[in-house]
């Protein structure tokens, strides 16, 4: 089975959040929010990850990966990455100059996926554009995620398998059903009316159900 390198990772790139900014792995390119950046980074602007893009061939055999804040928007194609200077839109991946993708995409970020029927029916946004631009499967999300340790250690299986070669569907599925074993016998419970607190260690569907697979075989 051919291994997948992490050919990017942006990590909290406006430094926002406290969980995310955590993550750590053997990235080709790291970006990150300025005031976490160190000898083995660079600072997650627009022009470091379009450069970051341009150096790519569409649909390598590599992973990108996001983790921070997105908006999913109103119309697909204004949905946007939050980046340490700006906005980058899907707009931009798609109509950018030079830029492609490669293979594998993970968005861990905000309603991220962007299947919601925007564009007069059309289906636009972050996820769209990176199979316009070379990849083959994304990974986004349906809804906003927490900045919680589920959300770090569910990025953190899903991508040893995503480096391993795994089918993106199939990873990202079994990574799914570990948590749904764990949720069921969970003995976890709300309160009506108390406040919500999350365990660290709980895997909770909030996080790992958002998750969803598109893309071309």
């Amino acid at each position: 089975m051919d291994t997948y390198p992490i050919a990017l990772a942006c990590i909290d790139a406006d430094g926002t959040l406290s969980v995310a900014a955590q993550a750590e792995g053997a990235y080709e390119v790291t970006l990150r929010n300025s005031k976490r950046v160190d000898r083995t980074s660079q600072p997650a602007s627009r022009e470091n990850f379009l450069r970051a893009l341009a150096a790519t061939a569409p649909a390598a055999p590599k992973i990108a990966f996001f983790t921070g804040h997105s908006d999913a928007g109103v119309a697909g194609v204004d949905a946007a990455l939050r980046l340490e200077d700006g906005l980058l839109t899907a707009e931009d991946l798609t109509f950018g100059a030079g830029l492609a993708f490669p293979a594998r995409v993970v968005f861990s970020s905000c309603s991220s996926g962007g299947a919601v029927g925007a564009g007069r029916g059309e289906w636009l946004g972050l996820s769209a554009a990176c199979l316009l631009r070379g990849a083959r499967q994304v990974i986004g999300t349906a809804w906003p995620i927490l900045d919680h340790p589920a959300t770090l250690a569910f990025e953190e299986d899903l991508l040893d398998a995503l480096v391993a070669g795994v089918d993106p569907a199939s990873a990202l599925r079994a990574c799914q059903l570990r948590r749904l074993a764990e949720w069921r016998v969970s003995d976890f419970d709300l309160t009506e009316g108390a406040r919500l607190m999350l365990p660290s260690d709980l895997a909770t569907p909030l996080v790992w159900a958002s998750f969803q697979c598109m893309g071309v075989y």
